[in-house]
């Protein structure tokens, strides 16, 4: 889990430094399992959720702010990566 933290931390930096967010989705069990890796990645970026979060609501308020601030949006969910641009 600590190498998986840091490169999302990478791919943070990257890609919000070319103007884009970036929003971590995990399943959930690496938070009990792996605490101190999630805190670094959790203050090096925006947005970490896991299913539960996704499944009550905190994605799409984080999509409709991202919309009402037209901005250019990746979502990196664990395994398959769902590319959305909003101009």
């Amino acid at each position: 889990m600590s190498a998986i933290a840091g490169e999302y931390t990478a791919i943070y930096e990257k890609w919000t430094s070319d103007g884009h967010q970036f929003i971590w989705i995990t399943d959930g069990f690496g938070w009990k399992k792996t605490k101190l890796p999630l805190r670094d990645t959790f203050d090096a970026t925006d947005y970490i959720l896991n299913l539960y979060m996704v499944q009550k609501g905190a994605l799409e308020g984080i999509i409709k702010q991202m919309l009402n601030q037209k901005l250019k949006c990746y979502i990196l969910a664990k395994v398959k990566l769902i590319h959305c641009v909003w101009v």
